[in-house]
């Protein structure tokens, strides 16, 4: 198997390779990301700044998604978060305990199917 590299984006710290079988003439697009830094980020704000404040003042800094998280989902789920008809999808996402790191605040939110 080889593996060449195809793109690294500094914005997203995003790294893409192709990998590519030749006994079985299969390719595998790989997408690579550090989530640690997003992760960081959201823990400081959570500690520093009171977000939930924003819900009076007409916003609301829920959660912070880094990019190889959004791309995993996508795989695994098939949900495009940038999609407006996933609302219902993301928001039972990051109400799972399971990914409650992703978020900035304890308190919950539920995208309906309207929003």
């Amino acid at each position: 198997m080889s593996r060449e590299f195809l793109n690294y984006d500094p914005y997203t710290g995003i790294t893409q390779y192709h990998n590519y079988d030749p006994d079985t003439d299969t390719s595998v697009f790989e997408s690579i990301g550090d989530c640690e830094p997003t992760l960081e980020l959201n823990r400081k704000i959570a500690r520093e700044i009171d977000i939930d404040k924003g819900i009076k003042e007409g916003w609301w800094w829920y959660a912070c998604l880094p990019m190889a998280f959004l791309l995993k989902i996508y795989a695994e789920q098939g949900i495009c978060f940038w999609k407006k008809d996933a609302g219902n999808r993301i928001s039972k996402i990051l109400e799972d305990p399971e990914y409650s790191y992703l978020k900035m605040t304890s308190k919950t939110h539920i995208i309906s199917a309207h929003d």
